[in-house]
């Protein structure tokens, strides 16, 4: 599972880099930009490494989320079952 997790933050890194490309573009193609302004670069729009989750962390949000989804799911079926009143979450 970490190697996945490994190859998709690599993929996500990419596609902000080529996010923020297209953003540094159409900041620094501005007709109504500031004489003199700094051109924008792409490092101004993306995130700073140490922002990005580890495959780890990456790992414990996805369990976490799968788990509510699942919690949702089953409280679902219940309550079309009529096994659980609304409001209830057993």
């Amino acid at each position: 599972m970490s190697a996945v997790l490994e190859r998709t933050a690599e993929k996500v890194r990419a596609a902000d880099r080529r996010a923020a490309l297209v953003a540094a573009t159409i900041v620094n193609s501005n007709p109504f930009r500031r004489k003199g302004a700094p051109p924008a670069r792409i490092e101004d729009f993306i995130k700073d490494p140490d922002q990005y989750m580890t495959p780890k962390q990456a790992r414990a949000a996805l369990t976490a989320w799968a788990a509510g989804v699942n919690r949702n799911l089953a409280v679902t079926a219940k309550k079309r079952r009529g096994k659980v009143a609304d409001g209830d979450d057993a």
